[in-house]
């Protein structure tokens, strides 16, 4: 079978995984000098790989003693199992906090069209996480989305996930069914665009009651001639 593509000399000199294996080498076994033995040493020395990845990789957040506990077992295996990271702090914060290149480039069905730069998605997000708070969700809480693909909706993840409750989303193409288990917080859309024509959803205490228990607490978020998204 014929190579669909192969990286040209100097791209290979530039790849991430070149310098990662070259450090590699030059740290922790000379004989690492391509692919296919920097592959056989992360195996061989796989709680060591995965240590010096955390590094490389610049992963925001406390790796804690243990690398690699049971191993040699699959399914089993625990990596980091005393890592203390955010998720969305370690997408956030990987750039100057006002960047105003391109984080997100939205295209709705509906032709809406949208651009947020990092400065403003880091904006929107930590209005999105002062407005949970402010209903007094905490760590470990969840917040359930009932939410088409929008802009609002990564905003809305990021900010859940960034003060350590739990996220979980619905496309509203289930209906209101498809939400069974009770969360803390409820965030549903006031309408759906599906190939063309806007589909109004139900104000958002029908959305929430197919949540049965779950708190009386719910937001709605919107994306139609919205400039900029303020959430909170």
């Amino acid at each position: 079978m014929d190579k669909l593509w192969t990286p040209s000399a100097a791209r290979i000199e530039q790849a991430n995984v070149t310098a990662f294996a070259r450090r590699v080498a030059r740290e922790y076994d000379p004989g690492v000098r391509d692919f296919a033995s920097l592959w056989r040493w992360s195996v061989a020395q796989a709680p060591t790989f995965w240590r010096v990845l955390w590094d490389d990789a610049g992963v925001i957040g406390t790796p804690g003693e243990r690398v690699l506990v049971d191993g040699d077992r699959m399914p089993g295996a625990r990596w980091f199992p005393d890592a203390r990271l955010n998720f969305a702090q370690n997408l956030l914060e990987r750039r100057p906090a006002g960047d105003v290149s391109d984080a997100l480039v939205f295209r709705g069905e509906d032709k809406v069209k949208r651009r947020l730069s990092h400065a403003q998605l880091r904006e929107v997000v930590s209005q999105f996480a002062s407005a949970l708070k402010a209903q007094g969700l905490v760590t470990g809480d969840r917040v359930a989305a009932y939410l088409p693909n929008m802009p609002e909706t990564i905003v809305a993840m990021l900010g859940t996930t960034s003060m350590g409750a739990i996220w979980s989303s619905c496309s509203p193409d289930f209906g209101v069914q498809g939400v069974v288990d009770p969360p803390e917080v409820g965030v549903g859309a006031i309408g759906v665009v599906d190939q063309g024509p806007i589909h109004q959803e139900a104000d958002r205490e029908v959305g929430l009651s197919a949540c049965g228990s779950c708190h009386s607490r719910g937001e709605v978020l919107g994306h139609r001639a919205i400039p900029a998204p303020r959430l909170a």
